[in-house]
């Protein structure tokens, strides 16, 4: 290496240094590396060990002296370490106090102080002209927050980049990061806005322009903003958007696929760093991972963001995981991962077509923002709960066709219910669910997945305790299949509807 650097440095070119690595007992140093290559283990079992040629520096250089039995010294540091690391004394590692260790509130929001954000959010810089669709979303948002006329129902978008607005107030840091995540993919972000000027604003400035930067400049402490599209390499951004969140606790860091099925591409990443990294290393994360989720009828490799694979590797409270089905959760949740202190690892099953859809939108801010998240949602239109003989459970958008279709029967005996939240699994709040309902005989977990695949094998085994006397659990999916979902969506439409009836008991 000496010589390398000296000649970059007196001729200015490369030098290859071809280095020759072994190992003196073979792999594992259980296996008897003489049986395939005799010749290279004759030399290098003839060679001198690390250890002697240390001990031979260390003579050579008088920093021991030459009748030093360095091989007892190294024997006698070992009993040494051994005994240091069993003492008794020393606490055990789960009794050592840490504040990343305690759960912490997220903090109140009232709103007016909501309200203050929007502005800087939509006041556009001088000269900056937009896009005709990010003018009208600057005039939705404005009439989301209740600053403009006539009122409009505040949806998914709004509800992200406002969550991401009191995160930045609150002194924290966010960074996004994925396939297209400035814009979003089906347009649900919208982060980063364009003018539609060549060479910028009329005035020289940028040619983009952020809102959310402009929340993080106002007055008072508040975080930094960062959004970046990545290149379609999952496992080398996933990994370094895990590492960077292990060494900035104070950002909330997000990672967005473009489809859920992307995360293949990322899987060492998930099962060998992001599931168990603070099981083997004590590195803790609040990194979330976006995985657009659910059939609606456009292909194996757009539908599914592997929920079952995540639950598998659930244990022992190392993940979140997570399915919102409104925008107000999606609001929630987002800061309950920011501001809270005991830092998992969030996957959210993230929607595609219910963003726009107006059941999952809130009429005006403050049903979007007050409250908190809710990991289970109750069916708030059954009228008497001693009449319901029949619980859907169930989570995402499918959800919405389970109610479209109870309501079109009118049935006294039946409700639908959300899990929002997987993981940790919520059993209190689903026991306490459960005892409203006094006359079940039926619970039924239904999904849109295929029946090998989504959360069915997980509720299964969770409601074992949970489920009340007198009343069995049953599943309604789709049947097993290899490739996940069809690519067709008149046969998705069909199969959907079948879903439905079998689950309403048609």
């Amino acid at each position: 290496a000496a010589i390398a650097m000296a000649w970059r440095a007196r001729f200015g070119s490369d030098i290859v240094i071809d280095l020759i690595g072994y190992r003196r007992l073979g792999h594992s140093e259980s296996d008897v590396p003489a049986l395939t290559r005799p010749r290279i283990h004759a030399l290098t079992q003839s060679h001198p060990t690390i250890v002697d040629r240390y001990a031979a520096a260390l003579r050579a250089d008088r920093v021991v002296p030459p009748d030093t039995d360095l091989a007892s010294h190294v024997t006698r540091s070992r009993v040494r370490a051994h005994q240091a690391f069993s003492d008794p004394a020393l606490p055990a590692e789960d009794e050592t106090p840490s504040p990343l260790r305690r759960p912490g509130a997220v903090p109140a929001l009232d709103a007016a102080g909501v309200q203050a954000l929007i502005d800087p959010m939509t006041r556009l810089p001088d000269g900056f002209e937009p896009h005709a669709m990010v003018r009208m979303l600057v005039d939705h948002w404005r009439r989301m927050a209740g600053l403009a006329e006539p009122p409009l129902r505040a949806d998914w978008c709004f509800a992200e980049n406002l969550a991401y607005a009191t995160i930045l107030r609150g002194g924290l840091n966010v960074r996004v990061s994925g396939m297209d995540v400035r814009r979003g993919t089906f347009l649900h972000r919208q982060a980063v806005w364009t003018s539609q000027e060549a060479g910028g604003a009329r005035d020289g400035t940028a040619a983009e322009f952020v809102p959310l930067r402009q929340v993080a400049a106002g007055d008072g402490p508040s975080g930094r903003f960062d959004i970046h599209n990545s290149p379609l390499s999952e496992e080398a951004v996933l990994g370094f958007e895990y590492g960077y969140s292990v060494g900035a606790a104070r950002t909330l860091t997000v990672w967005e696929a473009q489809f859920g099925d992307f995360v293949n591409g990322a899987q060492v990443f998930v099962d060998q760093y992001i599931s168990s990294g603070e099981e083997k290393w004590g590195d803790t994360s609040s990194l979330a991972v976006l995985l657009p989720h659910g059939n609606e009828g456009i292909g194996p490799d757009h539908s599914s963001g592997y929920l079952s694979r995540f639950l598998q590797l659930c244990g022992e409270d190392n993940l979140r995981v997570a399915c919102p089905s409104t925008a107000a959760q999606w609001f929630h949740l987002l800061r309950r991962q920011a501001f809270d202190t005991l830092r998992k690892p969030l996957i959210v099953m993230s929607p595609k077509g219910t963003l726009y859809w107006e059941k999952a939108s809130h009429a005006g801010i403050d049903e979007l923002t007050g409250g908190s998240f809710q990991t289970v949602i109750d069916d708030t239109t059954v009228e008497d709960p001693r009449q319901v003989e029949r619980l859907l459970l169930c989570s995402g958008k499918v959800y919405y066709d389970l109610d479209r279709g109870r309501r079109s029967v009118a049935r006294a005996d039946l409700a639908v219910a959300r899990i929002e939240q997987f993981y940790p699994f919520p059993a209190q709040a689903l026991e306490a669910l459960l005892a409203r309902y006094p006359a079940l005989v039926e619970i039924t977990w239904v999904q849109e997945e295929h029946r090998q695949q989504g959360a069915w094998s997980f509720i299964r085994e969770q409601m074992d305790e949970l489920l009340p006397p007198h009343a069995r659990l049953r599943c309604v999916a789709r049947r097993p299949n290899g490739s996940g979902a069809t690519s067709s969506h008149a046969i998705h439409q069909l199969e959907q509807v079948e879903l439905v009836a079998r689950a309403l008991g048609e």
